[in-house]
């Protein structure tokens, strides 16, 4: 049975989520939260910097309910919109 919080290969194989740890090496320190419910699209930064370095970032929305519509169908990106610069690049 597919996991709907993940992504598959060509073969059927799982591909590994990005977890929150590997989200924060490349600069982020939120998810962007976004309400799935027909008709919600509610959208809100959370900050996740004291959540557990091993969660995958797609896993957070099963810990969040929407504040708008208090639905728990919420899905996770990183919030790339806080990331801090990287040394060197401008």
């Amino acid at each position: 049975m597919r996991n709907p919080r993940r992504s598959y290969d060509e073969n059927g194989n799982e591909i590994r989520p990005m977890d929150l740890a590997s989200m924060r090496e490349h600069g982020a320190r939120s998810v962007m939260a976004i309400c799935q419910r027909h008709g919600c699209g509610h959208e809100s930064s959370i900050n996740v910097e004291n959540w557990p370095d091993d969660m995958p970032v797609p896993d957070v929305g099963l810990k969040l309910k929407c504040s708008k519509c208090g639905s728990k169908d919420i899905k996770t990106i990183p919030d790339w919109s806080d990331r801090e610069p990287l040394m060197g690049l401008r």
